[in-house]
């Protein structure tokens, strides 16, 4: 089964043991949307800095693109915006990368009005939000997919993110142990911080693997960031 399919049910299933009939908390204070100054001419290209790639060519500037975009509202039936990143193909190696995003994402990307409600179910004038953001660490980007189900008529909200290591230093893929590792972090420090931070008193059952990775991200300060609406 596919990882957006699964991320659904998960989302699903917290909604439910957590009530998704109260209304949305909002997360104002992290915005899904994060939208930065554009090269002239690059079209919606998100040129993440002005460094160029330590490989002695000049174009070869490490930069983010949409893969898709797409915005549409049926009133009373579905709301879906949704973009989805891309490392620019003359990067070395990012079809690594992007061949990774585009298969967890297929089934977004292919959606249309006849099939919408197919991807959520069990909200009320379903909401679904994907946006991207990006951050870098000494040559080292975090390319994060943050998304967001929610009821257009109130409700909790479900997030998720998915991320994406591309170290401009050796011009490929890292492995998340890899990038936690260069940020002095591990799986099991980010479970232990997610137990300190967000569980309430009691509440036990939630790996790393099954939950947690789904629900949080590094932010530019290197903080551990986490967005489980698990208790909205």
């Amino acid at each position: 089964m596919k990882k957006f399919v699964l991320l659904i049910l998960l989302c699903l299933a917290l909604c439910f043991i957590t009530g998704c009939s109260k209304n949305d908390k909002a997360a104002d204070e992290t915005s899904l949307n994060q939208e930065q100054e554009q090269e002239e001419g690059a079209g919606n290209n998100q040129s993440v800095d002005d460094e160029t790639l330590n490989n002695e060519q000049s174009d070869k500037t490490f930069v983010i693109e949409d893969m898709f975009s797409k915005s549409e509202d049926i009133p009373d039936v579905f709301r879906f915006d949704v973009t989805i990143p891309k490392i620019k193909d003359s990067v070395p190696n990012a079809d690594k990368i992007n061949n990774k995003i585009r298969s967890d994402y297929q089934e977004i990307m292919s959606a249309d009005r006849s099939n919408y409600t197919e991807l959520v179910t069990g909200f009320t004038y379903p909401v679904l939000n994907v946006k991207y953001e990006i951050y870098s660490f000494d040559g080292v980007y975090e390319i994060c997919v943050l998304g967001e189900i929610y009821s257009a008529q109130g409700s909790g909200v479900s997030f998720w993110a998915m991320r994406y290591y591309y170290d401009t230093n050796i011009m490929d893929e890292i492995s998340e142990e890899e990038f936690l590792s260069k940020l002095g972090y591990s799986k099991e420090k980010i479970v232990q911080a997610f137990y300190d931070e967000v569980v309430e008193d009691g509440d036990t059952g939630y790996t790393y693997e099954d939950f947690i990775t789904f629900w949080y991200y590094i932010d530019q300060n290197k903080q551990c960031v986490f967005h489980s609406g698990l208790y909205s």
